[in-house]
């Protein structure tokens, strides 16, 4: 289920202001798919970058305990890779970039950029309230970058 509200009231008002681009960690195969049913008429998304776009930062240095696997019982699992999405291969001014997104790890050094919102799971009530941005609001922060 793709969020009705992104392709109903936040990207038009959204691209009528600014250049959009989705930038995803996902992997092309799928999340081009998504793009294309988020904006099939390909007006909402003027640029699409995925994965392959990414830098893929070690994971984070967390408090791990042993797993106390059977062959190696002090065995900690490494964590996971993070897909950064380095701003700066958009080629814009980044004093001008705002990014969306619900994982402010993924941005790295370009927190000041970023607008965190909750991660939509479905509900129609959340995708209206959990997850809109209204334009003046991206505005301002462009302004205070």
């Amino acid at each position: 289920m793709l969020l009705p509200f992104f392709q109903t009231e936040f990207a038009p008002s959204i691209c009528r202001h600014f250049e959009v681009v989705a930038f995803t960690a996902g992997q092309r195969r799928y999340s081009g798919e998504v793009l294309r049913r988020l904006d099939p008429e390909g007006r909402l998304l003027q640029h699409r970058l995925y994965r392959e776009h990414c830098y893929l930062a070690p994971g984070p240095n967390r408090n791990r305990t042993s797993v106390g696997l059977p062959c190696c019982p002090h065995f900690v699992p490494p964590p996971p890779p993070l897909h950064l999405k380095p701003l700066s291969c958009l080629g814009r001014d980044l004093s001008r970039v705002v990014v969306v997104d619900n994982f402010l790890e993924v941005v790295g050094f370009d927190v000041k950029n970023a607008v965190v919102v909750k991660t939509w799971t479905g509900d129609p009530v959340c995708g209206e309230t959990c997850c809109s941005i209204h334009p003046h609001h991206i505005l301002s922060l462009i302004y205070q970058l």
